[in-house]
């Protein structure tokens, strides 16, 4: 739960009840500009139940209206202007005409406010994820304007000052600075830069076996990145969820880690770069109940400049880590 705030849109005033701060808009979502694929999937994938408020309490009264912000759509056709145009994506077809054809129909509307209605539910059989789905026209334009990997969304729950109303209040943005890449296509020029570079005749065997071991390091470390965050998508101290904020840690540091072990994702922690540095740094740790334990290297004083609580305990659920957390007491925590 969010601390309330203040929201002003278009002279209308909201409080800020609650927050889903950023959901990633995946290809297999988008309608137009795919770069893969032509499945089209409506539905969109916002919650699952390692966030500590139910579903059904963030989206309590949701039969009630949502909402775009007509700017916020203009502002996102002007930020992704040059992708539209240069397309460092790989795309299915042309997208650059696209633009101008979504920009004029966003500038013909006269309201502000673009009002639609979603379904929400669960669709799988573990009832751990959940979806919001809508065939409105302006849920449609969301889908058709997006580009893949490099949209964004998020839905802010709001009472309106005047009415008490709740609303959910859909925001697509663009970004190309995600979980520490510049660009979706970043790892690929990259990879394509080297292997021009291996082809020099100058290049040692023992040169071409290290990058390629640089290549292959990278992108195991991004895949154990998102596989941790698909089990733990928020810091398990502050409970911070926006991707870009969270740091993938190890419980057993890399340095001393097997091969397995670096890339297994039961070895990690979804942490805020804070908290990222005092486990980092052996000055907290967890037992296997989740208790915080906070090492007496750390001043009393600093302690309480850190927020942190000695011995104290965190409500959720997080299985199969007793192993490496056994470790990480016994060998690495400076007691």
């Amino acid at each position: 739960m969010v601390k309330n705030t203040n929201l002003n849109l278009g002279g209308q005033e909201f409080e800020i009840v609650d927050e889903i701060p950023y959901i990633t808009i995946a290809d297999s979502f988008v309608r137009t500009n795919k770069t893969w694929g032509w499945h089209w999937e409506a539905r969109l994938y916002v919650w699952n139940t390692s966030r500590k408020e139910p579903f059904d309490v963030f989206f309590e009264w949701f039969k009630g209206r949502c909402f775009f912000f007509k700017n916020d759509f203009s502002k996102f056709l002007v930020d992704s202007k040059y992708e539209y145009e240069h397309k460092e994506q790989a795309y299915k077809k042309d997208i650059t005409p696209l633009r101008s054809e979504y920009n004029d129909k966003i500038s013909s509307r006269e309201e502000d406010f673009l009002y639609f209605k979603v379904n929400a539910q669960n669709w799988d059989k573990d009832a751990s994820r959940y979806y919001v789905s809508s065939t409105d026209d302006y849920y449609t334009m969301m889908r058709n304007i997006s580009l893949p990997n490099i949209s964004y969304l998020s839905i802010l729950k709001v009472r309106e000052i005047k009415t008490w109303e709740i609303l959910f209040y859909f925001h697509l943005f663009l970004d190309y600075h995600y979980n520490s890449q510049n660009h979706p296509m970043l790892i690929a020029k990259v990879e394509e830069r080297i292997k021009k570079m291996l082809q020099k005749p100058a290049v040692s065997e023992t040169d071409k076996l290290r990058v390629d071991r640089l290549v292959k390091a990278r992108k195991w470390q991004w895949q154990y990145r998102e596989r941790l965050l698909q089990d733990i998508n928020a810091c398990i101290v502050t409970g911070v969820n926006d991707e870009r904020l969270l740091i993938a840690s190890h419980i057993k540091p890399r340095a001393i880690a097997t091969d397995d072990e670096k890339i297994d994702y039961m070895n990690g922690l979804t942490l805020t770069p804070t908290y990222d540095r005092l486990f980092d740094q052996w000055f907290i740790t967890f037992t296997i109940e989740w208790v915080m334990i906070v090492s007496p290297y750390i001043s009393p004083m600093n302690q309480k400049k850190l927020s942190l609580i000695n011995w104290q305990k965190f409500d959720f659920k997080i299985e199969w880590r007793e192993k490496y957390l056994d470790f990480h007491n016994k060998n690495i925590f400076k007691w």
